[in-house]
């Protein structure tokens, strides 16, 4: 626990909530969103407006707002989409000098993964009629105690400021923003079944030869494809399904 307080009391993770705050009270409110993303607007204009809505911000903070605001914008979601990256880079930053961002990605794997089991409850974290509030507690009572808190704070956002997007999706989303940042290759496999330890380590040495790189599994089970396998990776797509082969006769008889 006190390990946990002291990753919260960083002044970087501090600012990076405090940026997803400002991002999701920006997307909220239309008129201050509206105004800080006009270009009419002055860059002083607009330092004093937020400057004066989020006075209770961090320094860190503001100043990574401010230095946004100077660039310009054509719409709302275009500064809230910058603000949530600034937040973003705080963290994996931190996460990475720590020695953590590879707990953080892994976690944030297996919950993603683990939701799309319970679609009941991946609904209801990703429902914007529910109030926030209700769906960061529905991660709280499940998470708290599993998870990273860096972890935590990002599943957090993800429920928070959905944007029309499905929650586990915005998981795995993340997920491919840390593989990116450490370099690492994410490979989407898509099979019938759950593949055996010995199977992904198989196919882990048989792509690292391939790329160069550490492998970050996104495993989806799919039971139209019968048996076998679909890889996708870097530029890379390999369809060794079974129901790709039927496909395949069909289309060559067809050609008969």
């Amino acid at each position: 626990m006190a390990q946990n307080n002291s990753i919260r009391s960083i002044p970087e993770i501090i600012a990076a909530k405090e940026l997803f705050i400002i991002a999701v009270t920006i997307q909220d409110n239309s008129s201050l969103g509206n105004f800080l993303s006009d270009f009419t607007h002055t860059w002083l204009e607009k330092k004093q407006l937020s400057g004066e809505v989020f006075q209770k911000a961090s320094s860190i903070a503001l100043d990574i707002l401010n230095n946004l605001l100077e660039m310009p914008y054509t719409a709302t979601s275009d500064l809230v989409d910058n603000i949530e990256d600034s937040a973003l880079e705080l963290i994996f930053d931190t996460a990475a000098k720590l020695g953590i961002l590879d707990q953080i990605v892994y976690e944030l794997n297996i919950v993603a993964h683990r939701l799309r089991d319970y679609p009941l409850l991946s609904e209801k974290l990703g429902k914007t009629d529910i109030d926030k509030e209700i769906r960061k507690a529905i991660l709280d009572e499940f998470f708290a105690n599993l998870v990273n808190p860096l972890t935590l704070m990002l599943m957090h956002h993800s429920t928070y400021a959905l944007h029309k997007r499905n929650f586990v999706s915005t998981l795995f989303w993340l997920v491919s923003l840390i593989t990116q940042k450490l370099n690492r290759t994410l490979v989407n496999v898509t099979v019938a079944v759950q593949p055996t330890d010995e199977q992904l380590a198989r196919l882990e040495s048989f792509i690292e030869k391939k790329t160069k790189k550490e492998v970050t599994f996104n495993i989806e089970i799919d039971l139209n494809i019968l048996s076998g396998m679909k890889l996708e990776f870097d530029d890379i797509a390999i369809d060794g399904t079974t129901s790709s082969k039927i496909s395949h006769l069909k289309r060559s008889i067809e050609k008969l």
